[in-house]
C-alpha cells in the first residue's frame, strides 16, 4: 500500500501522469453530465484539473512543461489539419484578397510600430519596440513558441 501512497503524494513522473490522467478522465466524464439541458463538455476538464490544484496536488516541473509543449504541437499539427485541405482552394473564392487584407494589418501594424519607434524620444523606448509590435498583435502560437524568450532575452 505504500507504493500507492507514493504515487499519489510525491512529485515523480508517474505522479504527474495520474494526476494529469485523472483530471482528464473526471472531466471528460463529468462534462457528459447535463443539467437543465445543458452540459459543460470538455470544459470540464479545466475545472477538474483547478480542484485538483485546489487541493493541493502539485505536479513535476519538468514533465508539466513537456507536456504544455506537446500539447501546443498537437493543437498546431491538429489546426493544420483541418484548415490545410481547403487553404489552396480558398484562393479561388477569395481568398487571395482576405490575404493581402491580412498581410496590410500586419504591415500596417508594423508602420505605425517604426512611427512611434522614430518619434518618441524616451529612453529606452527602443528596446521596447518590438514588444509593442508583439502585444499589438497577440496570437498564443507566436507566444508559445517561445516560451523562454523573456528570461534569455530572444
Amino acid at each position: 500500500m505504500e507504493w500507492f501512497r507514493t504515487l499519489l503524494f510525491s512529485e515523480g513522473i508517474a505522479h504527474t501522469i495520474l494526476l494529469y490522467s485523472l483530471a482528464i478522465w473526471l472531466g471528460v466524464l463529468l462534462g457528459k453530465v447535463k443539467i437543465v439541458g445543458i452540459s459543460l463538455g470538455p470544459t470540464f476538464v479545466l475545472f477538474v484539473g483547478l480542484f485538483i490544484g485546489h487541493l493541493g496536488f502539485t505536479v513535476n516541473h519538468e514533465v508539466a512543461e513537456f507536456v504544455r509543449e506537446f500539447g501546443l504541437i498537437l493543437f498546431i499539427y491538429s489546426i493544420g489539419l483541418q484548415v490545410g485541405p481547403g487553404f489552396f482552394s480558398s484562393f479561388k473564392r477569395g481568398g487571395m484578397q482576405l490575404n493581402l487584407m491580412a498581410a496590410g494589418i500586419v504591415l500596417l501594424g508594423v508602420g505605425v510600430t517604426i512611427l512611434l519607434f522614430l518619434s518618441v524620444e524616451r529612453p529606452g523606448f527602443d528596446a521596447h519596440a518590438g514588444g509593442c509590435n508583439v502585444g499589438s498583435s497577440y496570437q498564443h502560437s507566436r507566444s508559445g513558441s517561445r516560451p523562454g524568450s523573456f528570461e534569455t532575452g530572444l
